[in-house]
């Protein structure tokens, strides 16, 4: 009676002759090197396949990704004209505002961004106002 088994790597069902038992051989599917098992020796339960891992659930667009956008814009555009009173400090402020509206987006780590931005570009603004830097860097350009 002839010994079957099952490859340990593609599952596929395998028979050998019983003088095969104990000696090493190669799987035609796949190419793997097994040991024949031993004569009436149980062969190992075929491994049940993985199962899926469920991954996040995804955000729902809430009508607020506009708004994590341009939070992100305008306090990158915050930082870059702090120097500039008329366009930094209300660019950091709107951005403030539409980063905490756009917190409950889809878009969240963007709208954490331009909250970031925005508080740096307006903290920066006010250091320059504060330390009178402003007129200043007015004078060089």
């Amino acid at each position: 009676m002839p010994i079957e088994f099952r490859c340990v790597e593609c599952q596929v069902l395998l028979r050998t002759p019983d003088e095969a038992a104990g000696r090493a051989a190669r799987c035609p599917e796949c190419g793997a090197d097994l040991t024949v098992p031993a004569v009436g020796a149980k062969a190992p339960p075929r491994p049940l396949p993985a199962a899926p891992v469920p991954s996040r659930p995804r955000r729902e667009p809430t009508g607020r990704e506009n708004e994590a956008v341009s939070a992100f814009v305008l306090g990158a555009a915050s930082v870059g004209f702090f120097c500039c009173f008329p366009a930094g400090l209300p660019c950091a402020a709107v951005g403030l505002v539409l980063g905490i509206r756009g917190r409950r987006s889809a878009q969240r780590g963007l709208a954490m961004a331009g909250i970031a931005l925005s508080v740096l570009g307006g903290g920066l603004g006010i250091a320059a106002i504060a330390l009178g830097l402003l007129p200043r860097l007015l004078n060089v350009f």
